[in-house]
């Protein structure tokens, strides 16, 4: 492990961290990506996902320098000096680059022995704290596939990482590039059972919805106008939670967890009246 005093806040190593509340504001997806404070980068560096560097706090070089392998970098700075490097006032004392890894292809998406067979479809989430909730619930139900599509927000932006507590890095990653085809085709071909989430009256309610052999796909859309029609054309069923005193919508994420609840239970029922205790 290579530990690297810097004293010039010019030195390039530190170009991934400057000014990173400007960075914040863009949504173009870059190479690299940042992961601010101990748990997350030691989500990160607990993970298989490929790290550039670590830029840590005078002190703390040692600690953090031992979740890493050898080829990784540690750049030690003084507080004041990685407060004035990334733009705002950082006191967690550790922040890390990772190397964004190629999503897989959509025919690796393997879930039927999973636990439970779900995967989760990000269709237009615009609002980094949805995302991150979503994750961070997904992977507490035990859910690790991640398709997100081209207007979702970045699943590696700094605040979704916070927010999900670095479980996105748990997460295999797929893009959608056209969801109702891709969708469709992963229904038609390879059997899953695509969940579209809405308010329509026509659709049934969650606790209504019967679990058969087939993995699963849970759709979820934009914060605002939910779900596209072509998808929930696409969808192979259509579930809404029931809501009272004029109660219209939920946060996408609270929606998010109650579905992956039921849908989990559902599903470890399902299970246990085809494979009976003491067999």
């Amino acid at each position: 492990m290579t530990h690297i005093f810097i004293d010039r806040l010019d030195d390039n190593r530190l170009l991934p961290y400057r000014n990173l509340q400007s960075q914040s504001l863009s949504n173009d997806i870059t190479e690299h990506f940042i992961v601010e404070g101990r748990y997350c980068v030691e989500k990160l560096a607990q993970s298989q996902w490929p790290v550039q560097s670590v830029l840590v706090q005078r002190g703390r070089e040692d600690e953090i320098a031992s979740w890493f392998p050898g080829s990784v970098d540690v750049c030690v700075l003084s507080v004041e000096q990685i407060r004035s490097v990334v733009g705002f006032n950082f006191h967690r004392g550790v922040l890390a680059c990772g190397v964004r890894p190629k999503t897989q292809p959509l025919n690796r998406i393997e879930v039927t022995d999973q636990d439970p067979p779900i995967a989760i479809a990000a269709c237009g989430i615009s609002d980094r704290d949805n995302l991150g909730n979503i994750i961070r619930t997904a992977t507490a139900m035990g859910i690790d596939h991640l398709l997100c599509d081209r207007r979702c927000v970045d699943p590696l932006a700094r605040r979704v990482i916070r927010v999900s507590m670095g479980n996105v890095f748990t997460q295999k990653h797929f893009t959608l590039n056209d969801p109702p085809s891709q969708l469709k085709d992963l229904a038609t071909t390879d059997g899953f059972r695509t969940i579209a989430t809405t308010l329509d009256d026509d659709s049934m309610p969650i606790s209504d919805f019967q679990i058969d052999d087939r993995p699963m796909i849970l759709m979820l859309g934009n914060e605002s106008t939910g779900l596209d029609q072509d998808l929930q054309k696409a969808a192979t069923d259509r579930v809404r939670i029931p809501m009272k005193l004029a109660t219209d919508s939920l946060n996408v994420s609270v929606a998010t967890a109650i579905f992956l609840y039921e849908l989990t239970r559902l599903s470890a029922t399902f299970k246990g009246l085809r494979f009976p205790q003491g067999r």
